[in-house]
Protein backbone atom coordinates (compact mmCIF):
# COMPACT_ATOMS: atom_id res chain seq x y z
CA UNK A 1 0.00 0.00 0.00
CA UNK A 2 2.82 2.27 1.27
CA UNK A 3 5.09 1.50 -2.31
CA UNK A 4 1.91 2.58 -4.35
CA UNK A 5 1.06 5.71 -2.98
CA UNK A 6 4.60 6.63 -3.43
CA UNK A 7 4.02 5.29 -7.05
CA UNK A 8 1.23 7.42 -7.66
CA UNK A 9 3.23 10.82 -5.59
CA UNK A 10 6.02 10.16 -8.35
CA UNK A 11 3.57 9.68 -11.25
CA UNK A 12 1.62 13.30 -10.38
CA UNK A 13 4.66 15.02 -9.82
CA UNK A 14 6.30 13.99 -13.49
CA UNK A 15 3.15 14.84 -15.26
CA UNK A 16 3.36 18.36 -13.47
CA UNK A 17 6.76 18.67 -14.92
CA UNK A 18 5.45 17.69 -18.33
CA UNK A 19 2.60 20.44 -18.08
CA UNK A 20 5.04 23.29 -16.97
CA UNK A 21 7.82 22.09 -20.26
CA UNK A 22 4.41 21.97 -22.67
CA UNK A 23 3.13 25.33 -21.26
CA UNK A 24 6.36 26.65 -22.23
CA UNK A 25 6.67 25.25 -24.78
CA UNK A 26 3.29 26.37 -26.91
CA UNK A 27 3.91 30.11 -25.35
CA UNK A 28 7.81 30.10 -27.35
CA UNK A 29 5.55 28.57 -30.06
CA UNK A 30 2.65 31.81 -30.03
CA UNK A 31 5.56 34.22 -29.66
CA UNK A 32 7.65 32.93 -32.69
CA UNK A 33 4.49 33.18 -34.63
CA UNK A 34 3.36 36.50 -33.17
CA UNK A 35 0.13 35.18 -31.85
CA UNK A 36 1.19 37.57 -28.82
CA UNK A 37 1.45 40.58 -30.84
CA UNK A 38 5.48 41.24 -30.25
CA UNK A 39 5.92 40.14 -34.04
CA UNK A 40 3.62 42.47 -36.59
CA UNK A 41 1.83 40.21 -38.67
CA UNK A 42 3.03 41.21 -42.08
CA UNK A 43 6.37 39.85 -40.84
CA UNK A 44 4.87 36.49 -39.52
CA UNK A 45 3.54 36.33 -42.79
CA UNK A 46 6.81 36.62 -44.48
CA UNK A 47 5.75 40.44 -46.24
CA UNK A 48 7.71 43.83 -45.58
CA UNK A 49 5.23 46.86 -44.77
CA UNK A 50 6.27 49.32 -47.80
CA UNK A 51 7.46 52.77 -47.16
CA UNK A 52 5.28 55.22 -47.04
CA UNK A 53 6.56 58.54 -49.30
CA UNK A 54 5.54 61.89 -47.50
CA UNK A 55 4.35 64.30 -50.31
CA UNK A 56 6.93 66.71 -51.50
CA UNK A 57 7.88 68.19 -54.95
CA UNK A 58 11.29 68.69 -55.82
CA UNK A 59 12.02 71.27 -58.61
CA UNK A 60 14.08 73.58 -60.13
CA UNK A 61 12.81 77.29 -60.57
CA UNK A 62 14.47 79.88 -62.16
CA UNK A 63 12.80 83.11 -63.43
CA UNK A 64 14.48 84.19 -67.35
CA UNK A 65 13.68 87.43 -66.78
CA UNK A 66 10.95 90.43 -68.41
CA UNK A 67 10.68 90.39 -72.05
CA UNK A 68 8.26 93.12 -73.16
CA UNK A 69 5.06 92.44 -71.16
CA UNK A 70 5.81 88.73 -70.34
CA UNK A 71 7.67 87.12 -67.31
CA UNK A 72 9.32 84.31 -68.75
CA UNK A 73 9.73 81.47 -65.45
CA UNK A 74 11.87 78.11 -66.32
CA UNK A 75 10.91 75.23 -64.03
CA UNK A 76 11.77 71.50 -63.81
CA UNK A 77 9.86 69.43 -61.11
CA UNK A 78 9.36 65.48 -60.30
CA UNK A 79 6.79 64.11 -58.08
CA UNK A 80 8.04 60.93 -56.42
CA UNK A 81 4.71 60.93 -54.53
CA UNK A 82 2.38 61.30 -57.35
CA UNK A 83 0.22 63.04 -54.95
CA UNK A 84 0.28 66.49 -56.42
CA UNK A 85 -2.69 67.26 -58.20
CA UNK A 86 -1.50 70.72 -59.65
CA UNK A 87 1.91 72.91 -59.61
CA UNK A 88 2.57 76.43 -61.72
CA UNK A 89 2.99 80.04 -60.55
CA UNK A 90 0.19 81.83 -58.24
CA UNK A 91 0.76 85.81 -59.52
CA UNK A 92 -1.37 87.13 -56.40
CA UNK A 93 -0.56 84.85 -53.23
CA UNK A 94 -4.08 83.84 -52.96
CA UNK A 95 -2.67 79.98 -52.88
CA UNK A 96 -3.90 79.23 -56.71
CA UNK A 97 -2.64 78.08 -59.18
CA UNK A 98 -3.24 80.89 -62.37
CA UNK A 99 -0.43 79.54 -64.28
CA UNK A 100 -0.22 76.04 -64.37
CA UNK A 101 2.88 74.11 -65.69
CA UNK A 102 1.82 70.88 -68.29
CA UNK A 103 5.01 69.30 -68.72
CA UNK A 104 7.82 67.64 -66.28
CA UNK A 105 9.77 71.01 -67.71
CA UNK A 106 9.37 74.18 -69.79
CA UNK A 107 8.42 77.44 -69.58
CA UNK A 108 5.60 79.63 -67.68
CA UNK A 109 5.14 83.48 -69.47
CA UNK A 110 3.26 85.32 -66.90
CA UNK A 111 1.48 88.48 -68.26
CA UNK A 112 2.77 91.26 -66.23
CA UNK A 113 -0.69 92.73 -65.78
CA UNK A 114 -1.23 90.32 -63.63
CA UNK A 115 1.57 89.85 -61.70
CA UNK A 116 1.32 91.43 -58.08
CA UNK A 117 4.14 94.70 -58.44
CA UNK A 118 5.23 97.09 -55.80
CA UNK A 119 7.24 100.99 -56.98
CA UNK A 120 10.33 102.08 -55.41
CA UNK A 121 10.12 105.81 -56.87
CA UNK A 122 13.48 106.64 -55.01
CA UNK A 123 15.16 103.46 -56.47
CA UNK A 124 13.25 104.46 -59.94
CA UNK A 125 12.61 100.60 -59.75
CA UNK A 126 9.26 97.91 -59.77
CA UNK A 127 9.45 94.98 -57.97
CA UNK A 128 7.53 92.09 -59.20
CA UNK A 129 6.93 88.85 -57.03
CA UNK A 130 5.66 85.23 -57.87
CA UNK A 131 4.84 82.02 -56.09
CA UNK A 132 6.01 78.70 -57.52
CA UNK A 133 3.16 76.75 -55.75
CA UNK A 134 2.68 72.68 -55.53
CA UNK A 135 -1.22 72.03 -54.49
CA UNK A 136 -2.58 68.94 -52.62
CA UNK A 137 -6.56 68.81 -52.32
CA UNK A 138 -6.33 72.57 -52.93
CA UNK A 139 -3.49 73.26 -50.17
CA UNK A 140 -0.41 74.78 -51.28
CA UNK A 141 2.49 71.74 -49.88
CA UNK A 142 5.85 73.78 -51.53
CA UNK A 143 5.96 77.04 -52.58
CA UNK A 144 9.00 79.18 -53.75
CA UNK A 145 8.96 83.20 -54.24
CA UNK A 146 10.57 84.70 -57.24
CA UNK A 147 10.90 88.22 -57.92
CA UNK A 148 12.08 90.01 -60.81
CA UNK A 149 12.70 94.11 -61.23
CA UNK A 150 12.68 96.97 -63.82
CA UNK A 151 13.33 100.65 -64.24
CA UNK A 152 10.56 102.53 -63.79
CA UNK A 153 11.68 104.88 -66.42
CA UNK A 154 13.55 103.26 -68.85
CA UNK A 155 15.84 104.84 -71.39
CA UNK A 156 13.88 106.04 -74.47
CA UNK A 157 14.86 106.06 -77.75
CA UNK A 158 13.82 110.05 -78.23
CA UNK A 159 14.32 109.79 -82.25
CA UNK A 160 11.05 107.44 -82.48
CA UNK A 161 8.72 110.18 -80.75
CA UNK A 162 6.59 112.94 -83.46
CA UNK A 163 5.18 115.28 -81.00
CA UNK A 164 3.46 118.66 -82.82
CA UNK A 165 2.56 122.04 -81.69
CA UNK A 166 -0.34 124.33 -82.69
CA UNK A 167 -2.00 127.20 -81.77
CA UNK A 168 -4.55 126.56 -79.08
CA UNK A 169 -7.66 128.70 -80.79
CA UNK A 170 -9.15 131.70 -79.43
CA UNK A 171 -8.39 135.22 -78.83
CA UNK A 172 -4.89 136.11 -77.27
CA UNK A 173 -5.81 138.92 -75.09
CA UNK A 174 -4.19 141.07 -72.00
CA UNK A 175 -5.83 138.75 -69.88
CA UNK A 176 -3.47 136.09 -67.57
CA UNK A 177 -5.38 132.63 -68.61
CA UNK A 178 -5.07 132.73 -72.27
CA UNK A 179 -4.93 129.30 -74.06
CA UNK A 180 -1.65 129.55 -76.04
CA UNK A 181 -0.85 126.71 -77.74
CA UNK A 182 -1.34 122.50 -77.81
CA UNK A 183 0.94 119.94 -77.90
CA UNK A 184 0.04 116.14 -78.98
CA UNK A 185 2.02 113.41 -79.06
CA UNK A 186 1.23 111.61 -82.43
CA UNK A 187 4.06 109.06 -82.03
CA UNK A 188 6.84 108.00 -79.11
CA UNK A 189 6.40 105.53 -75.77
CA UNK A 190 4.95 106.45 -72.69
CA UNK A 191 6.73 108.61 -70.34
CA UNK A 192 5.40 109.41 -66.80
CA UNK A 193 4.34 112.46 -65.86
CA UNK A 194 6.97 112.87 -63.18
CA UNK A 195 9.59 112.69 -65.10
CA UNK A 196 8.56 115.76 -67.96
CA UNK A 197 9.86 118.90 -67.94
CA UNK A 198 7.72 121.43 -70.33
CA UNK A 199 9.14 125.02 -70.84
CA UNK A 200 8.31 127.90 -73.04
CA UNK A 201 9.92 130.98 -74.43
CA UNK A 202 7.81 133.88 -75.79
CA UNK A 203 9.16 136.05 -78.53
CA UNK A 204 12.64 134.77 -77.29
CA UNK A 205 12.36 135.81 -73.46
CA UNK A 206 13.69 134.06 -71.02
CA UNK A 207 11.93 130.11 -70.70
CA UNK A 208 9.42 129.46 -68.43
CA UNK A 209 8.79 126.26 -66.82
CA UNK A 210 5.23 125.47 -67.13
CA UNK A 211 3.61 123.14 -63.74
CA UNK A 212 2.69 119.49 -65.14
CA UNK A 213 -1.50 118.65 -65.02
CA UNK A 214 -2.19 118.60 -61.68
CA UNK A 215 0.19 121.02 -60.44
CA UNK A 216 0.22 124.80 -59.72
CA UNK A 217 2.25 127.79 -58.66
CA UNK A 218 3.94 128.45 -62.21
CA UNK A 219 3.23 131.06 -64.34
CA UNK A 220 2.29 128.82 -66.99
CA UNK A 221 0.47 125.98 -66.98
CA UNK A 222 0.17 122.22 -69.26
CA UNK A 223 -3.70 121.30 -68.54
CA UNK A 224 -3.77 117.48 -70.21
CA UNK A 225 -6.40 115.84 -73.08
CA UNK A 226 -6.89 113.04 -73.99
CA UNK A 227 -6.48 109.65 -71.51
CA UNK A 228 -6.25 111.69 -68.13
CA UNK A 229 -7.01 108.25 -66.05
CA UNK A 230 -3.12 107.26 -65.44
CA UNK A 231 -0.14 108.95 -64.73
CA UNK A 232 1.44 108.75 -68.12
CA UNK A 233 1.65 111.00 -71.21
CA UNK A 234 0.98 108.54 -73.84
CA UNK A 235 0.30 107.93 -77.72
CA UNK A 236 -2.88 110.89 -78.29
CA UNK A 237 -2.77 112.63 -75.53
CA UNK A 238 -1.31 116.63 -74.90
CA UNK A 239 -1.45 119.34 -73.47
CA UNK A 240 -2.98 122.85 -73.32
CA UNK A 241 -0.18 124.97 -72.25
CA UNK A 242 -1.96 128.15 -70.92
CA UNK A 243 -1.01 131.20 -69.06
CA UNK A 244 -1.73 131.01 -65.24
CA UNK A 245 -2.12 134.54 -63.80
CA UNK A 246 0.38 136.27 -65.72
CA UNK A 247 0.22 138.16 -69.47
CA UNK A 248 2.55 136.36 -71.24
CA UNK A 249 1.57 137.02 -74.51
CA UNK A 250 -0.30 140.53 -75.01
CA UNK A 251 0.74 141.40 -78.48
CA UNK A 252 -1.86 139.50 -80.84
CA UNK A 253 0.50 136.94 -81.84
CA UNK A 254 3.51 135.40 -80.54
CA UNK A 255 5.91 132.72 -81.42
CA UNK A 256 6.14 129.79 -78.87
CA UNK A 257 9.09 127.89 -77.90
CA UNK A 258 8.28 124.65 -76.93
CA UNK A 259 11.18 122.39 -75.22
CA UNK A 260 10.00 119.14 -73.63
CA UNK A 261 12.94 117.30 -71.02
CA UNK A 262 12.72 113.86 -69.57
CA UNK A 263 14.60 114.89 -66.43
CA UNK A 264 14.94 111.33 -65.29
CA UNK A 265 17.41 110.54 -68.87
CA UNK A 266 18.49 114.47 -68.76
CA UNK A 267 17.58 114.26 -72.22
CA UNK A 268 15.15 116.84 -74.38
CA UNK A 269 12.54 114.22 -76.22
CA UNK A 270 11.24 117.48 -78.51
CA UNK A 271 11.52 121.04 -79.66
CA UNK A 272 9.13 123.08 -81.77
CA UNK A 273 7.53 125.98 -82.50
CA UNK A 274 3.73 127.53 -82.80
CA UNK A 275 2.65 131.09 -83.20
CA UNK A 276 -0.39 131.75 -80.43
CA UNK A 277 -2.98 134.56 -82.22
Amino acid sequence: MVKTLSTLFISCGTMNHLRVLNVLTLSALLILTGCFGLVPESEADGQTEPEQVQPHLNWQVESMGIIEDEWVIYYSVYDPSMAFSSFGMDTNSDGVVDYPGTNSSGFISLNLSDVTSNDLPEAELRIYDAVFIGVINNQVINSQILTEEIDIYPENDYTGFDISAVDAGGDVTTGTDDDLVRITMNQGSDINWAAVKISISVDGDAPITCDNPGQTGGQCAAVEFGDTSDNDWSVGDGVTITESGQDLCNSGTCSIEITIVDTQAETTIDTSTAIAQ
